[in-house]
């Protein structure tokens, strides 16, 4: 169990809430992403600190599990801590809790990059001086393949338009999951969030979208299931690739 150094209280917004009043998977994912952010500006190594240093912090590899079904005006308390990490990955684990109870649980691999060159620092020439503890495992892997056997169909395309970007002038990587939904074709007339919710959600951010560029998402679905994502920019380069697990609400 990860030892969390930082706890950042949360009411749910209604407006990050879908047609079921259930939160958004791009909601979910900036409730947790959110709780880090007070944390390093707690410790003097928030962007702008980072930015006048010529570095950033560039998110990788992102994984959440939902425990359960989580609705607006719900409180909860997001606890994060780094984890113990070498080489060029930086790695930090993000829990949103109820009554010391875990409801959602993230993972993420960070880089940090020298902005200039965007040469890779390494975890013993940062000097962040955070404290560390022991990730969580849980279900979504941080780590995942779209399989060679599924074929990918195309969902239509989508731009890196005014909502969606952030002050880094490129698509933020929280409103990925919302915008992928959005294309999921409908099923049997209906949207297909319809009664359902997240459960599972895992990005790998390949290459950063800046603002107004253009790309063509994909989709396919395995046996059990599971929804795999490509997008590829209009360079040809791919985006992100996305893996999502999806439960049905109890009435």
């Amino acid at each position: 169990m990860a030892n969390y150094s930082f706890a950042w209280d949360y009411q749910i917004n209604s407006h990050d809430c879908d047609l079921n009043n259930h939160i958004t998977p791009s909601g979910l994912l900036r409730y947790l992403q959110e709780t880090a952010n007070p944390h390093v500006e707690q410790l003097g190594k928030g962007y702008d600190v980072l930015k006048s240093e010529g570095q950033a912090f560039i998110l990788s590899r992102v994984a959440v599990t939902l425990h359960r079904p989580l609705y607006a005006y719900e409180r909860v308390q997001g606890h994060t801590t780094p984890e113990e990490s070498k080489g060029v990955s930086f790695l930090r684990t993000i829990s949103l809790k109820q009554a010391g109870q875990p409801v959602a649980t993230l993972s993420s691999l960070w880089a940090l990059v020298n902005v200039e060159d965007r040469s890779l620092v390494r975890v013993s020439d940062a000097h962040l001086n955070m404290p560390t503890g022991k990730g969580i495992e849980h279900h979504a892997p941080l780590k995942f393949r779209i399989p060679k056997e599924l074929s990918m169909e195309e969902l239509g395309t989508f731009r890196a338009e005014y909502s969606l970007c952030d002050r880094n002038r490129h698509m933020n990587n929280t409103t990925y999951p919302n915008v992928l939904c959005n294309l999921i074709p409908p099923e049997d007339g209906t949207p297909f969030l319809e009664g359902r919710r997240i459960s599972e959600l895992s990005i790998a951010y390949l290459s950063e979208m800046s603002y107004g560029a253009k790309a063509t998402a994909y989709m396919a679905k395995d046996e059990d299931g599971t929804l795999f994502f490509r997008t590829l920019r209009e360079d040809g380069k791919v985006g992100i690739e996305a893996r999502m697990v999806f439960e049905k609400l109890k009435d």
